[in-house]
């Protein structure tokens, strides 16, 4: 038994760690998204230099077919980019468009790393060299652009320059045999420093998410109640004050509900403060499981919560207040003497758009809800 208890620990760490790799994993590829985009449009710039290059001494159809090849990578590519930034997916969903863009890149980087070899003339070095250069380039800059995924980076590299490498490797001569080692050389080297320069990325991506992730959480413990979980007084009021401003700029009607625990000093003097803030437990999730997505509710202090209620007329906000109220009642406590129920009393406002003043008048409600017997809603004014 307990082996099985002290596995259930071991197995949410396990989840939150891949979570959190998941996530760094998401938001390395959207970085690669914003940083690739540019590159789509200099590669078609670069091929038109390449096909001026090549003009007069390749064939046109041969040309020409290449161009179409360069043509039809470009607006997968393109295609591929639109469609994301239309969905603009968030968090982990990025990773839903790793196997669209790594199979358009690897495409495009073949059009390149295949296509050209196959239009080098065959006779002329200057123009097999122009071609080399050309490509060089182009997995120097895969390197740098694709670089925060290392895998991707080298892959992508490989593609575009292997080929007229060891092209260049099986000609025999002299000259070709020394751009291919050449070409080796310049691999190895982006091998060496692309591990480098992807772990430093990572790192980087890591701490800012770790970053990210600490800041959340401070601003989260700082508007929550530590005990209940539901919002404090101030995160409350700050939320408060812009539903109701929303709803003043709408016309439409809001509502604010007070509660407060029955007799709960005699619940810490009877049966303990440890069944107290059982008690204080027990409202909070009957709130959260009774109140509506947009209702915001927060506890105002001591054993008193509080709820705004937009758009929300008076006899909806008293019909809720009451539902609160019976689930409340209906909800057990457990103590060593037995089930214990509690109660408590309710007190709505609705009357203008000033939040404070709700407050205080729904406040008042519910003490007169309390001076008439308790476990009842008492509308202010009414």
């Amino acid at each position: 038994m307990q082996d099985n208890l002290s596995a259930v620990p071991d197995k949410a760490a396990a989840e939150q760690v891949t979570d959190h790799r998941s996530l760094i994993e998401a938001e390395t590829l959207a970085l690669l998204f914003r940083q690739s985009a540019p590159g789509m449009y200099f590669a078609l710039a670069i091929s038109t230099l390449v096909a001026i290059g090549l003009w007069s001494e390749v064939a046109t159809p041969a040309l020409g077919l290449w161009l179409a090849a360069i043509g039809l990578s470009f607006l997968l590519r393109l295609s591929l980019f639109v469609a994301y930034k239309r969905a603009n997916p968030i968090g982990v969903a990025v990773l839903g468009w790793r196997k669209p863009y790594v199979a358009s890149l690897y495409f495009s980087a073949a059009v390149w790393g295949l296509g050209l070899p196959w239009l080098m003339p065959a006779d002329s070095i200057v123009h097999q060299a122009f071609v080399y250069v050309f490509l060089i380039g182009m997995a120097s800059a895969a390197l740098t652009t694709y670089s925060a995924v290392r895998e991707i980076a080298l892959i992508t590299s490989a593609i575009t320059m292997l080929p007229v490498v060891l092209w260049f490797l099986i000609q025999g001569d002299a000259l070709r045999l020394a751009m291919g080692l050449g070409g080796l050389l310049f691999f190895v080297s982006a091998w060496r420093a692309t591990r480098v320069l992807a772990a430093a990325m990572h790192g980087t991506i890591q701490l800012t998410h770790e970053l990210e992730s600490a800041r959340a959480s401070a601003e989260k413990a700082a508007q929550c109640d530590d005990l209940t979980g539901l919002f404090n007084r101030r995160a409350l009021t700050e939320l408060g004050d812009a539903a109701v401003a929303r709803c003043r700029e709408r016309h439409q009607p809001v509502s604010v509900m007070v509660l407060d625990l029955d007799h709960f000093k005699s619940i810490n003097d009877t049966w303990g403060h440890a069944t107290g803030d059982e008690a204080l437990i027990v409202v909070a999730n009957v709130l959260t499981s009774c109140l509506r997505q947009h209702d915001i509710c927060g506890r105002l202090g001591g054993e008193e919560f509080g709820v705004i209620m937009p758009d929300t007329s008076t006899e909806a906000a008293h019909a809720i207040a009451d539902r609160v109220r019976q689930a409340v009642a209906a909800e057990p406590l457990t103590d060593r003497d037995g089930p214990q129920h509690i109660t408590a009393s309710a007190g709505v406002a609705s009357n203008g758009y000033d939040l404070e003043t709700l407050l205080n008048q729904a406040d008042q409600a519910m003490y007169d809800a309390k001076q008439h017997g308790r476990d009842r809603t008492v509308v202010a004014g009414a």
